[in-house]
């Protein structure tokens, strides 16, 4: 497996937690955030940390593309199919609401 594939599923996890707990803030709290401040910041900066990915993935694919490696051009970031976060999504939100 190639950082591209395991990133995928980091991403995934990334955007479940992110839409579980928009679902619990909208739906449970009223559209207060109930996610401490601490871990708010946890939360922005493994998005800030997925955008530098992206992006380095990007400069890689500008250096290493097509005619410098082999004749293939370098792939786009890989995704985990969506019924993964949406399994993962499921799960958090279980676990959040009934502590399981």
């Amino acid at each position: 497996m190639h950082i591209g594939e395991r990133h995928a599923d980091f991403r995934a996890l990334l955007r479940a937690i992110t839409a579980a707990l928009e679902t619990i803030q909208g739906e449970d709290f009223g559209g207060e955030d109930p996610v401490l401040p601490h871990a708010r910041e946890a939360l922005e900066e493994a998005w800030q940390q997925e955008r530098v990915l992206e992006q380095l993935w990007a400069d890689v694919g500008k250096d290493l593309g097509a005619g410098v490696l082999d004749d293939d051009p370098w792939p786009p970031l890989p995704d985990k199919p969506p019924e993964r976060e949406d399994f993962y999504r499921t799960r958090l939100l279980e676990v959040l609401r009934e502590g399981e």
